[in-house]
């Protein structure tokens, strides 16, 4: 009896060792499953993550992309906005203002005298033509498709236009285009230079300019009215080009410029502007402006005339060969020859 006992004994704790084995089995089984789903989805998850990270950067660079071409078709339209609009160009505005300031009633026109002693009233005429306010790459490209030797004036590098020193390498000869302080001109670039700033700033200003233009041998102002009036500061202003070898030609923006008064003091050569071509952006109007700088030229020997990176203005001087058939169109280095 003890004997069947013990046999049912051994049986049943044989069997629920068994039962015991089996469920720490299947335990082990379940959490390896759940395991192995755990990681599975997390590598899974991991992966989606990457895959919406890698969309989330093409989205941004896209975003990028069509903000950059936002930027360049906005800037495009700016500057045909800027061709197209019928404003007064920069530099006869500033001298129609400066004329507000002027309280002396302006003697009449001298008809200044040929620099060289040795002219030749058979010679030939000149004409210098200067396009003012140049800082894109399309004025380049206009500037270039023209049939005459056009003398382009460059803004110096700024945020609104930082290439003009590159662009300025295109050329051989080439003015930089000044900014200097106006009575009155809304827009205004940066770091012009105003009556107020002392000697060193002036020097550290032109400086810089010969940094960027290392090859440059003309300056002209743009706007300057104020600027150019005061005897004071264009000393410094003349002295400082005198120092770092720059020619300065006067676009005139004031009725008593001081330019060639301190020039004369300060044993220098200076040229002044005789016609503005666009002030008014019209075909007709800007080929009567020329037909007035070839009078001139044709009185006195050479004439300088100003124009801008206009529609109305290249359309003008593709249209004007008839009306510039008797001088010589030249660029402004050969006006300081022999000066």
């Amino acid at each position: 009896m003890k004997k069947k006992r013990s046999h049912a004994f051994k049986t049943s704790k044989r069997r629920s060792r068994s039962s015991l084995y089996f469920i720490i089995a299947i335990f082990t089984f379940v959490i390896i499953f759940l395991g192995y789903e755990y990681f599975s989805l997390k590598r899974e998850n991991s992966s989606l993550k990457r895959d919406l990270r890698e969309k989330e950067l093409q989205i941004l660079s896209l975003k990028d992309l069509l903000k950059k071409e936002k930027t360049k078709n906005m800037k495009l339209s700016q500057e045909i906005d800027r061709e197209n609009r019928d404003y007064k160009a920069s530099e006869a505005e500033d001298y129609l203002y400066s004329l507000n300031f002027s309280l002396v009633k302006l003697p009449p026109l001298k008809e200044k005298k040929v620099f060289s002693s040795h002219s030749n009233k058979k010679k030939v005429p000149k004409l210098a033509i200067i396009l003012d306010d140049i800082a894109f790459k399309r004025d380049v490209e206009n500037i270039k498709a023209l049939p005459f030797r056009i003398t382009p004036s460059f803004f110096p590098p700024s945020k609104r236009h930082p290439k003009t020193s590159f662009y300025a390498r295109k050329f051989k000869t080439y003015m930089i285009h000044l900014p200097l302080e106006a009575y009155r001109f809304a827009r205004v670039e940066t770091n012009t230079l105003d009556v107020n700033d002392t000697l060193e700033e002036i020097d550290e200003r032109i400086k810089e300019i010969r940094y960027f233009f290392p090859n440059a041998k003309f300056i002209n102002n743009h706007t300057g009215s104020k600027f150019t009036s005061n005897k004071s500061a264009m000393k410094k202003l003349l002295y400082s080009l005198k120092k770092y070898h720059f020619y300065f030609l006067d676009s005139k923006t004031a009725p008593h410029s001081q330019a060639e008064a301190v020039a004369k003091e300060l044993n220098l050569t200076v040229l002044s502007r005789d016609v503005f071509l666009d002030n008014i952006g019209d075909v007709n109007y800007i080929k009567n402006q020329l037909k007035e700088a070839v009078r001139i030229a044709k009185k006195r020997g050479y004439a300088i005339a100003i124009g801008h990176p206009r529609k109305a203005t290249f359309e003008a001087l593709k249209k004007s060969k008839d009306i510039l058939k008797d001088v010589r169109v030249v660029y402004i280095d050969q006006l300081y020859k022999n000066r």
